[in-house]
C-alpha cells in the first residue's frame, strides 16, 4: 500500500500529492462556455459526467486531484484500472482506503477531459449529502481550472470558461492579484487586522470548497486569537471530525473594499499532526467571503482578479439559532386531502342545485427527513428545548415539502430579532418550540 496525503476539511478543502496529465478541451468552436451552478451553503455544485454517468460535483480550488465518492451512483460506473491506496488526512481516525483510477472521460457542459485520473474514495461515514441536502458524488478542482481562464459569478450562479486569455474580460473595477501556487493550490497575499493593534499581510489559500469565510492557523506562530471565542464543530476530515474555535477578526482588505467583523475559525492543530499541509500559509479564504465577489481566475497566467458584488456589505452572522441540520433520508407522512364523497341533485325546494358532500382522505407522501444533529449550548434553540435527534416538521407554520435543506437553514439565519416557531417530532410525539434569533454575543462585535 502506498500512501497519499489527503485533506478534507470545513466542507471540503482537499490536498493530494498526485496529479493527472491530461487536459480539458472545448467540444465546439465557441469562445466561451457558460455553466450554471447551484450555490449551497456557499459551495458551488455543478453537473459532471464521468464515463457516461452524470453526477454532481463540488467545484473546489483547494483540491489538487479529482475525487469521486464510492456511493450507489458511482458504483454503476466502469473503471478500467484501480490501484489501492491508504489516505491519511485531517481527523483522529484510521486511514481510509481509496483507489487511483486512470483513463477516465469527464465532461462539464461542452468541455471534455480525456485520460483523466480520479481518486475513488470509500465514502464510509463521510457523506456530503446528509449535511448539504443534495447529492454530492465528487470534487473537481485544479485539473479543470489549470486549462482555461474562468469567471465565477456567484450573484448569477454562472461559471464562464474562456477558450484562451485573449477572450478573457477583466473589468476595470476589478483588482488583480498574482497567484502563488503550492501543490497546485492557488494563494494570494491579503492584508487583514486581527484587532486594532495587530495588522498583517500573509498568503491565504483561495478555497471555494470551504463554506466558511476564513480559517486561520495558529501553527505559524503569528496568529493570536481574538476574543470572544466559542468552541464549535468545523467540519469533517477524511479521518474524522474537525473541531476548533470560532470568533471574528476586525477586518480584511480584498479588492477595493475592507470587510469588517469577518467570521474566522481556528482549527485545532492536532488535526494536522499526520500531514504537512500548511507550508507557510497562514489560512484559507472560503465561500462565505468569496461569494461577496465575482472571481476572475487565470491559472495559466498565474493571476486572479476580484470585483465586489451587491453582497459586499452583508454582515457576517454566526448561526443565531444554534441548530445544525442534516438530511437523513425520506419517510412516508400522512396528508389530508378533501375528496367528494357524494353528489346529490336537488331539483326542488329553496336550495335547488347540486349538493356536494366532502370527506377527508388521508394520502401518504414522501418527505425529506431533516434532523437536528447539533444544538449549541445556551443558544436560543437550546434554551427553547430543541434537542439533538429532533426531526423538523414545520417552520413558522410552513411545511417543508418545497424547501431544500440549505433553504431551511437560511430561514434559521435571518436578522437578529426574527421569531422562529418550529414543530418538531421527538419519537412519536410532536412539540412546538419558539425562540428569537440573536447574535452569539451581546457586544459591538455583532456576532
Amino acid at each position: 500500500m502506498r500512501i497519499i496525503l489527503l485533506l478534507l476539511c470545513c466542507f471540503f478543502t482537499t490536498i493530494v500529492t498526485a496529479q493527472s496529465k491530461a487536459d480539458f478541451f472545448f467540444l465546439n468552436k465557441r469562445k466561451v462556455q457558460t455553466i450554471p451552478f447551484q450555490l449551497i451553503n456557499n459551495l458551488i455544485v455543478i453537473p459532471v459526467t464521468v464515463n457516461g454517468q452524470q453526477l454532481s460535483f463540488l467545484l473546489d480550488t483547494g483540491v489538487g486531484m479529482t475525487l469521486l465518492f464510492n456511493n450507489s451512483s458511482v458504483a454503476k460506473i466502469y473503471f478500467k484500472e484501480r490501484n489501492s491506496f491508504n489516505l491519511i488526512g485531517l481527523g483522529q481516525g484510521e486511514a481510509t482506503k481509496a483507489y487511483l483510477t486512470r483513463g477516465n472521460t469527464l465532461q462539464i457542459g461542452k468541455i471534455r477531459g480525456l485520460a483523466q485520473e480520479i481518486l475513488l474514495v470509500e465514502e464510509n461515514n463521510y457523506i456530503f449529502s446528509r449535511r448539504m441536502g443534495t447529492q454530492i458524488d465528487g470534487i473537481i478542482g485544479h485539473e479543470f481550472f489549470k486549462n482555461f481562464p474562468i469567471t465565477i459569478d456567484y450573484g448569477n450562479k454562472k461559471i464562464k470558461v474562456y477558450r484562451d486569455v485573449g477572450f478573457f474580460p477583466i473589468p476595470i473595477q476589478a483588482v488583480s492579484y498574482p497567484l502563488i501556487f503550492y501543490r497546485n493550490k492557488p494563494h494570494i497575499e491579503l492584508e487583514f487586522s486581527l484587532r486594532d493593534s495587530l495588522a498583517m499581510k500573509a498568503p491565504l489559500l483561495i478555497d471555494t470548497g470551504s463554506s466558511d469565510a476564513l480559517w486561520l492557523f495558529e501553527a505559524e506562530g503569528t496568529i493570536e486569537k481574538t476574543a470572544p471565542l466559542f468552541e464549535d464543530f468545523l467540519g469533517r476530515g477524511i479521518n474524522g471530525d474537525i473541531f476548533g474555535e470560532r470568533g471574528k477578526i476586525k477586518s480584511i482588505h480584498m479588492g477595493r473594499h475592507t470587510l469588517k467583523n469577518v467570521k474566522v475559525a481556528y482549527p485545532e492543530m492536532d488535526n494536522f499532526k499526520a500531514i504537512d499541509v500548511l507550508s507557510g500559509r497562514i489560512g484559507s479564504l472560503g465561500g462565505e467571503l468569496l461569494s461577496r465577489f465575482t472571481l476572475y481566475l487565470d491559472y495559466p497566467n498565474q493571476r486572479m482578479a476580484v470585483k465586489a458584488s451587491k453582497r459586499i456589505k452583508d454582515p457576517f452572522y454566526y448561526n443565531m439559532s444554534g441548530i445544525s441540520l442534516q438530511y437523513n433520508g425520506v419517510e412516508l407522512v400522512p396528508r389530508k386531502r378533501n375528496n367528494s364523497n357524494n353528489i346529490v341533485y336537488n331539483e326542488s325546494g329553496a336550495n335547488r342545485g347540486i349538493e356536494i358532500f366532502l370527506r377527508d382522505v388521508i394520502r401518504y407522501e414522501l418527505q425529506d427527513i431533516i434532523e437536528v444533529v447539533e444544538v449549541r449550548p445556551n443558544s436560543p434553540a437550546a434554551i427553547a428545548g430543541i434537542q439533538k435527534g429532533d426531526v423538523l416538521s414545520r417552520i413558522n407554520n410552513r411545511r417543508l415539502d418545497d424547501l431544500k435543506l440549505h433553504e431551511i437553514a437560511g430561514l434559521l439565519q435571518r436578522k437578529p430579532g426574527k421569531k422562529i416557531k418550529l414543530l418538531v417530532r421527538r419519537g412519536d410525539l410532536f412539540h412546538t418550540k419558539t425562540f428569537v434569533l440573536k447574535p452569539l454575543f451581546d457586544s459591538t462585535s455583532d456576532f
